[in-house]
């Protein structure tokens, strides 16, 4: 049997600061389980992963925030 994996619905959202927009990860009540520390990113894919931009480089992040 295969496994299927489990993702979570975490929603991009951005905030305005004095260095700029960044962006972070919501759930469905409104908190933050990333912080808004990115300078841009995509959803979540079903794989739970995605991508973001941080000082000018991009990675891959998992649901907690981790790169892989």
């Amino acid at each position: 049997m295969e496994s299927e994996l489990i993702v979570n619905d975490l929603f991009p959202v951005s905030i305005k600061t004095l260095n700029g927009v960044k962006w972070g990860f919501i759930n469905n009540r409104g908190q933050f389980v990333i912080s808004p520390q990115y300078e841009d990113l995509s959803e979540f894919q079903p794989n739970g992963l995605a991508v973001v931009w941080l000082k000018d480089h991009s990675g891959i992040i998992d649901q907690s925030g981790r790169f892989v």
